[in-house]
């Protein structure tokens, strides 16, 4: 808010004071208020126009005019302030000069319409104008506008006392987008994803309202005054023609909708080409109707728009009173003790979210050496998740509980379920471990409370409302968008974890945080009489997409690659080698060989379990198979100084091990929770399960006999009807 203050007075005060130059007459020594505002208008956008063209030049043209400044000191808004000040008098006095020989004011007061009109059209379809975009409107504007002087066509403007009618015109329609667009579809996705937000129902509602009057009064205000009367009818007839678009796709036209998960979803050639072709249709229908029956379909637009108003309401209604803990999302798992280790036992979990066997076989195809740091491990590659998704996996592997029942798995059941019959935590604990579980905080509920170290209730939370708004003025736009421009809206669900945050919370959906608080402040030792050892389970974003960060440790600005293939693995080797990183300070600090380390993944790749993603797994090279990583490391397993490496073993394992793995590795009773990793030989016989599917994909079920990677041997037992 204070960037954004800042900015407006170095745009406002700068264009209030050029206007009053311009405006003044000198003669009479008086101030001429014949359309001082629209000359006021016009100096503001032209000092707007003039810091993009500055940070443009400065290599952020990319970025909106708010995101360039994020790291503005006082200071700097000096140093802008006194070019600023000094353009007043060049702009003001230069164009003073000129109005006695041209129509100067004609030509302020048409740049003013065309440059809005371009800007505000611009921001209803994407939510953001960058330095650049701005600065080419701007040129593109004033040069338009010039041109279309010399043009002997009439142009209306509103005239006075008909305000009142432009408003009465105006407010239906774009009351209906607003509700649609920052009202409706966010609280949908809020009241049926109550957990998945983190922040009070009530605060995330006042800010969409706030910004939902403000957006009213922009829009209103500025169509009202500034808008030529072509402007003016074609923005709200053709704004009115998207709202109603927009609203028949999600009402008819969507079908279903896979959770954006991180991939880019596509469609087939035949259905985009017959959803734009509706679209086109719809809207040409709409505008036709409007000019030949001008006033009795302004009436009618008026009543669509209202009736729209109406059963979104009534909806948001129901879903409210409908809704549970709306405003109990203040827990959080924080970083405390993320570095803190045991001085004698460790056991570490490690799971790289995403990352495929099939990743590990393209790394190593590109570097051979990649696994030398895993020595005194063993790698199985022949290993299945138990679930296909990390709603279920993460929980599953914290406590070893399966949903109790396949066709009616929903995720959140599934995890309280989970949690309220798992005693695995609470046996770690019994043994005298200190326990640390470093995740989203959706993946556990209360039951863990009292048993891991950092899980808090008294969350500190700073919320990001700039990001809050264009997050979910994305949500809206993806669903309401055709499907040829859906991915122009594109968004990954986990941003939404971000949208507030308690400073000291875990991200894991960014690997860079937690490298840098290893990097810089390195492993612990943790004396404490009355602990036995430590527990540590850290969830890495791994290779999921999107992809945010290089095998170097740098956030990623997707420049430098070739293919999201390079993407993917460089992401992949950045998250390995945190491990890498992790290992080598355990040596340092002589814990090595004493300490259980797991390395696995939540689950593999399930692209081709989709096939509206099948394009995109073939680019990445992926077979059908989905097989997580697997390294286990026991303790007391000394390295060979001879070999360097993992053993491989081609055991038929599964996520379903790992509980009775992790007891036996604190000494407690590991039969009771099935066998271990060890008790597994090669080409054993073994049947294992993998459930495919969460709230938007349909359940599948496959029974997998022999080798894991070779889909011959996956069986398909259950299917959703």
């Amino acid at each position: 808010m204070k960037i954004f203050t800042g900015l407006m007075l170095l745009c406002i005060m700068p264009g209030v004071l050029s206007a009053a130059v311009y405006r003044f007459n000198i003669k009479t020594k008086k101030l001429n208020t014949e359309k001082l505002g629209k000359t006021v208008m016009f100096f503001i956008l032209i000092f707007h126009g003039i810091l993009s063209a500055a940070k443009s030049v400065l290599g952020e043209g990319n970025l909106t005019l708010i995101e360039s400044f994020g790291d503005i000191e006082g200071a700097t808004y000096l140093h802008y302030s006194f070019p600023l000040l000094l353009s007043i008098f060049v702009l003001s006095l230069g164009l003073k000069k000129l109005g006695g020989k041209k129509n100067i004011d004609r030509w302020i007061e048409l740049a003013d319409s065309v440059q809005l009109f371009s800007l505000l059209i611009v921001y209803l379809l994407t939510g953001r104008v960058s330095n650049f975009m701005y600065l080419c409107f701007g040129v593109i504007s004033i040069a338009a506008s010039a041109s279309a002087l010399r043009v002997p066509v009439k142009i209306d403007y509103v005239r006075p006392g008909a305000g009142k009618v432009r408003i009465k015109r105006a407010l239906p329609v774009i009351f209906c987008w607003v509700m649609s667009v920052i009202l409706y579809f966010p609280n949908e996705l809020y009241l049926t994803n109550t957990t998945e937000f983190p922040m009070h129902y009530s605060i995330f509602v006042c800010i969409l309202a706030v910004e939902s009057i403000i957006t009213l009064i922009v829009y209103v205000g500025l169509s009202t005054c500034f808008f030529t009367n072509r402007q003016f009818d074609l923005f709200y007839t053709g704004l009115f023609a998207w709202t109603v678009c927009g609203y028949l796709q999600t009402m008819l036209l969507n079908g279903k909708l896979y959770s954006l998960d991180g991939s880019v979803q596509t469609w087939s050639v035949g259905k985009t080409v017959i959803n734009i072709t509706i679209w086109c249709a719809a809207i040409v229908l709409i505008c036709m109707l409007k000019r030949k029956f001008q006033e009795k379909c302004l009436k009618v637009y008026r009543m669509i728009c209202i009736y729209i108003c109406l059963i979104q309401a009534v909806t948001l209604g129901i879903l409210f009173f409908s809704a549970e803990d709306l405003n109990a999302n203040e827990h959080v798992l924080t970083t405390e003790g993320s570095l803190d280790l045991h001085e004698e036992k460790n056991v570490l979990v490690f799971v790289l979210d995403f990352f495929d066997t099939q990743i590990i076989e393209q790394i190593l195809d590109e570097k051979g050496d990649f696994l030398e740091p895993l020595d005194g491990f063993t790698y199985y590659p022949n290993t299945t998740s138990r679930y296909a998704f990390t709603e279920a996996s993460i929980p599953y592997l914290l406590t070893g509980v399966e949903a109790e029942e396949t066709g009616q798995f929903i995720t959140r059941t599934y995890r309280d379920y989970a949690y309220e019959n798992s005693t695995l935590l609470a046996d770690i604990a019994e043994q005298g471990y200190d326990i640390g579980i470093y995740t989203s905080v959706n993946y556990v509920n209360e039951k863990v409370k009292d048993i891991v170290r950092n899980y808090s209730e008294e969350a500190k939370k700073q919320y990001d409302i700039a990001n809050i708004v264009s997050l979910m003025n994305k949500s809206s736009k993806y669903k309401m968008a055709p499907f040829a421009l859906k991915n122009l809206y594109w968004y990954d669900t986990s941003e939404i974890e971000r949208l507030a945050v308690d400073v000291n919370t875990y991200d894991s959906l960014c690997d860079l945080k937690f490298y840098h608080d290893l990097h810089q402040n390195g492993l612990r030792v943790e004396k404490n009489e009355d602990v036995q050892g430590a527990y540590r389970f850290y969830h890495l974003y791994g290779a999921h997409p999107p992809y945010n960060m290089t095998e170097d440790w740098k956030a990623s600005d997707h420049t430098g690659f070739h293919s999201i293939k390079e993407e993917m693995l460089s992401q992949a080797k950045g998250s390995m080698k945190i491990v890498y990183e992790y290992i080598r300070q355990l040596k340092e600090l002589g814990l090595y060989d004493n300490t259980t380390i797991i390395i696995t993944a939540d689950h593999g790749q399930n692209y081709l379990l989709e096939q509206e993603r099948v394009k995109e797994a073939e680019a990445l090279g992926f077979r059908e198979t989905s097989n997580p990583i697997l390294f286990v490391k026991p303790a007391g397993n000394v390295p060979d100084q001879e070999e360097e490496g993992p053993v491989w073993s081609t055991a038929p394992l599964s996520h379903t091990d790992l509980a009775a793995t992790v007891i036996k590795a604190i000494k407690g009773e590991a039969a009771s929770y099935g066998r271990t990793i060890d008790d597994y030989q090669e080409k054993e016989d073994r049947e294992r399960k993998f459930l495919y599917g969460r709230g938007d994909i349909p359940f599948r079920e496959f029974l997998i006999r022999g080798d894991v990677r070779d889909i011959n041997n996956w069986q398909l037992i259950y299917e959703d009807e």
